[in-house]
């Protein structure tokens, strides 16, 4: 795939724009991911993406967003409600008190009450860029 690089740098700017205005996060990097980065869990990056595919009049039929993205149900679900009632004063306070003591305590309590495995597989500001670009679903690394 060859590309000019005003057309690069257009798709660049217009899909940043497009993301940061959605998230209301900063876009940083290619790598930045719509859900661990941006912070759109759910019915946000499903309404994101349609938005997106709509917008950009993509292809995304190959796009199997099981793969990529928890749906909001998967999301809240019993066990995670429960445990999140339990969780809650020791977020208050590691979000209110320990956040401004230190910094590295902080994030080793953030990382233990979350449970950050997931074996899906996040898009990226990249695969964003190339799909437009292509216009259809492609992921960076093909």
């Amino acid at each position: 795939m060859k590309f000019k690089y005003t057309e690069l740098k257009e798709t660049y700017l217009e899909v940043k724009k497009f993301l940061e205005h959605a998230s209301g996060e900063k876009i940083n990097s290619l790598n930045t991911k719509i859900v661990e980065d941006l912070k759109l869990w759910g019915d946000d990056n499903y309404f994101l993406l349609i938005e997106f595919i709509e917008k950009y009049d993509l292809n995304f039929e190959k796009f199997e967003y099981d793969k990529h993205f928890d749906s909001e149900g998967e999301l809240v679900g019993f066990k995670t409600f429960i445990l999140g009632v339990f969780k809650l004063p020791v977020l208050i306070i590691n979000n209110l008190l320990i956040k401004h003591i230190s910094i590295k305590t902080y994030k080793k309590i953030d990382n233990t009450l979350y449970d950050r495995t997931n074996c899906k597989k996040d898009l990226t500001f990249g695969d964003l860029i190339l799909s437009k670009l292509n216009g259809e679903f492609t992921l960076r690394e093909n």
